[in-house]
């Protein structure tokens, strides 16, 4: 994607035709529809969406020349976009481009048509959408239900009703959507029978779908999880024996109810409270029940979200909110249980206040899945008993590459100043992931003992861990850290000048005044820029002359940057400097001036931006007409004279029009 327009230019059109809803009068632009559809492919998503918004705005006067792209352009991009903007219009004369759309060679064409045509009233339209739901890409298919569905139009039911046999069960759950709407619309019963007769996709009420999993559940490991403790067997049993007759209700569905029956139990056992604890063997067997069904709910008769039903994440969850009575057969899942088993506990735990359940977690640094580790990680993030920190230093010390890089992860969120010197020792570890993780891990803590071992990594060889070193010092937020920053601005690496830019603008110390200062007047092009950007975002009013100072640079691109920079700050002794930019030899310089001084907050510059109404460049005239408008109130276009005489009967300067 590129921006063909001058970027000032296509700014004030679609910001125009966006609130207006017509194209401005006096525009000399020869095709400003096609400017605002060139627009819809630009690399700013801003723009993008102004365009599409001037485009609806403009209506049926687009509508031709989108019609057009629609149907001659060889950009699938654009063709995307015109579609859209055709199905936001909702003018019927778009009926038979968005009807031949449905064919595109892009399938994402064919599916925003679908999308598009639901707003064209066309009574062509019903046709050509059971048209594509028989015979078109599964996008297509899909949309068409979709839209066959909003529709409700009862010529689409057969055509439903066979697209619930596809094999696709994602489309059969659409069509299903679809004939609901239209039977409900009719009061018919069809939909009801056609889902029941389907294995894999059923009806559990009026608004659920399901898709079953057709797997077997596996079998309670009851030996290897109960290994050496069969006090702890002992003790469930007595708990599930003098248990209260609801919970044993619930137990007995965890042990033969089915997929979605069981993970209801485990819900309902979860909102028992303490008095679920005579559930917990249950429970227990229950996470080695690997099956996951898939629930789609129905919104008016529309599929609005899938969610995944799985009796051992709910069993889990029901485990870890029971607490202290459930710790000890939690930590003999974690050590003894298979893997399926282990990853639904890990993932469940989101804190962790018992030390025996760390413990038991620490191996799991070391496990071949890596959402099983992430899972431990973040748990073991929680811990704040000091016993537990202590056994993730040690870890630290001694484990493996993994278990290594695990507990500085951990370390990292509990943000325990204790780590502090364990985690600075392993920033000479061989294994630059395990560095990176560190110095990830010093930045969350934030301790400023950390400031100047991180200073020399600065100088590291490997541009990642450059950025990752100015991402932890931006955390801490050392003034020491500010003079080393200001030099990277001046990086060989895009991505560490960026990063060492947006970390000097969250630092905010008054002491960063001065060698920010002493930046504005470096050689080097870059760190002049980002010294400017940061002095804008810094607004020290004892920044304001030095920066007034550097509209004098050399290069026009600084002296925009910092034209912008004054703008921001607001401040009088700009105002002046200013408005004599206004006759700078940069285009762009004059553009950012005018749009500076209307920032000022006054009608002080109301005179320079009049006689910026003579300027050589169209773009500085628009902008000059726009602020004047914008603080004036007033409306004499592009007028000097007028301008002059409404100046004229001014006796002082009025306050800013709203």
């Amino acid at each position: 994607m590129k921006t063909r327009k001058h970027p000032a230019v296509l700014g004030i059109l679609i910001f125009w035709v966006s609130v207006h809803g017509m194209i401005r009068p006096g525009y000399s632009q020869d095709s400003p529809i096609a400017t605002l559809i060139e627009s819809l492919e630009d690399d700013d998503r801003t723009i993008r969406a102004e365009a599409m918004n001037g485009l609806v705005k403009l209506g049926a006067a687009a509508v031709d020349t989108l019609i057009n792209v629609v149907l001659q352009s060889d950009n699938g991009s654009l063709r995307r976009e015109a579609v859209t903007a055709l199905g936001l219009i909702k003018d019927t004369r778009a009926g038979d481009a968005l009807i031949a759309a449905l064919k595109d060679r892009d399938p994402i064409v064919g599916y925003r048509a679908t999308l598009a045509l639901k707003n064209i009233k066309d009574p062509r339209v019903v046709d050509a959408l059971i048209a594509a739901l028989k015979d078109g890409h599964l996008a297509v298919s899909y949309g068409a239900a979709d839209a066959l569905g909003e529709i409700q139009d009862p010529r689409a039911a057969d055509a439903l009703m066979a697209a619930q046999k596809d094999a696709n069960p994602l489309l059969r759950t659409q069509a299903a959507a679809a004939l609901v709407r239209i039977n409900d619309s009719r009061g018919g019963t069809s939909t009801i029978a056609a889902v029941k007769q389907d294995k894999a996709v059923r009806r559990l009420g009026a608004d659920v779908l399901e898709i079953k999993d057709p797997r077997e559940n596996s079998s309670f490991a009851d030996e290897s999880l109960f290994k050496n403790n069969s006090l702890l067997k002992q003790k469930l049993i007595e708990w599930e024996q003098a248990a209260p007759e609801p919970v044993i209700a619930q137990v007995k569905i965890l042990r033969s109810g089915d997929t979605s029956a069981k993970a209801e139990a485990a819900i309902q056992l979860r909102k028992a409270g303490v008095s679920a604890q005579g559930s917990i063997l249950a429970l227990v067997e229950t996470l080695y029940d690997p099956r996951v069904d898939k629930r789609v709910f129905i919104d008016s008769g529309q599929p609005r979200a899938m969610t995944l039903v799985s009796p051992a994440v709910e069993a889990a969850e029901t485990l870890v909110n029971l607490g202290e009575p459930a710790v000890e057969p939690l930590v003999s899942v974690l050590k003894n249980g298979d893997a399926g088993t282990k990853q639904a506990v890990v993932q469940t735990l989101r804190s962790i206040k018992d030390p025996r359940l760390a413990e038991a977690l620490l191996p799991m640094l070391d496990d071949a899945n890596v959402q099983t580790r992430d899972s431990a990680i973040r748990a073991l993030g929680t811990v704040k008993d000091p016993k537990s920190v202590d056994l993730l230093i040690a870890v630290l010390k001694n484990g493996n590459r993994r278990e290594r890089g695990g507990a500085a992860q951990a370390l990292g969120q509990i943000k325990d100043s204790r780590a502090i010197e364990p985690l600075l020792a392993l920033l000479k570890d061989s294994d630059p992931a395990i560095r990176e993780t560190v110095i990830q891990a010093l930045g969350q803590i934030k301790d400023p003992r950390a400031t100047e071992p991180l200073l020399a990594l600065l100088k590291d060889s490997d541009p990642a861990i450059r950025v990752t070193v100015i991402q932890a010092l931006s955390q801490i937020k050392d003034p020491r850290a500010a003079v080393p920053l200001i030099a990277k601005l001046n990086d060989d690496d895009a991505m560490v000048r960026e990063s060492a830019l947006r970390a000097l603008k969250g630092i905010q110390d008054p002491r960063m005044a001065d060698p920010l200062t002493a930046a504005l007047k470096d050689p080097e092009i870059r760190k002049r820029s980002g010294a400017v950007q940061i002095l804008a975002n810094f607004r020290d009013p004892r920044s304001i002359e030095s920066l007034i100072t550097a509209l004098k640079d050399k290069d026009p691109s600084i002296r925009q940057s910092v034209i912008q920079a004054l703008g921001q700050m607001e401040d009088p002794r700009a105002m002046r400097p200013l408005s004599a930019a206004l006759e700078d030899t940069d285009q762009n310089v004059r553009i950012a001036a005018v749009r500076a001084l209307g920032k000022m907050g006054s009608l002080h510059p109301v005179e320079s931006l009049i006689a910026a109404l003579g300027d050589r460049s169209e773009i500085v005239r628009i902008e000059a007409v726009w602020v004047l408008e914008r603080l004036t109130g007033e409306d004499f276009g592009a007028d000097r004279e007028r301008w002059r005489q409404w100046q004229r009967s001014q006796k002082r300067p009025a306050a800013v029009a709203p």
